[in-house]
């Protein structure tokens, strides 16, 4: 006898195999996601990425070139950043994730650009963080701060 259990299985799309990403690479993960999100991956993105995973962690070389060659490869098997999203969002306190979503927008805004692209990822971000619209423009404007003082600093 066919049950509607049955019939349902037959075309229920298979569970994934999700194993729980360690926090490095959930954080890696989303920085090389929103720098590569404008088909523009810049310099200036990748050493704000590099800088803000060695503050972040202080990895020595060889484990910051292993996490981002594995941050590259989950990419490459993932079509969406939802798994990275959550480890973070189910990890992280509210203050974390907001202290997070800056170093975000520090990547964003590293080569001086916002492309319409990297706008719709960080809306799409601040929703997946549980974060809200506030936080959005309030972690953007702390990132602009936080540069500023960065580039005054760095000048001779």
């Amino acid at each position: 006898m066919v049950t509607w259990q049955s019939i349902r299985a037959l075309f229920a799309a298979p569970e994934p195999d999700h194993q729980p990403l360690d926090i490095q690479t959930a954080i890696a993960i989303l920085f090389l996601e929103v720098a590569s999100s404008d088909d523009a991956f810049v310099a200036e993105e990748r050493r704000e990425i590099d800088r803000l995973l060695q503050k972040r962690f202080g990895l020595s070389a060889d484990e910051h070139v292993a996490l981002l060659a594995q941050a590259r490869e989950y990419r490459k098997t993932h079509a969406d950043v939802f798994h990275a999203t959550r480890e973070i969002a189910e990890q992280f306190t509210p203050e974390e994730r907001f202290a997070f979503l800056v170093e975000v927008w520090r990547v964003v805004l590293a080569d001086g650009v916002i492309s319409f692209e990297e706008d719709s990822f960080m809306r799409k971000l601040v929703n997946l963080l549980r974060l809200d619209r506030i936080a959005w423009v309030q972690a953007r404007d702390e990132a602009l701060k936080q540069m500023e003082t960065f580039k005054r600093e760095k000048k001779p």
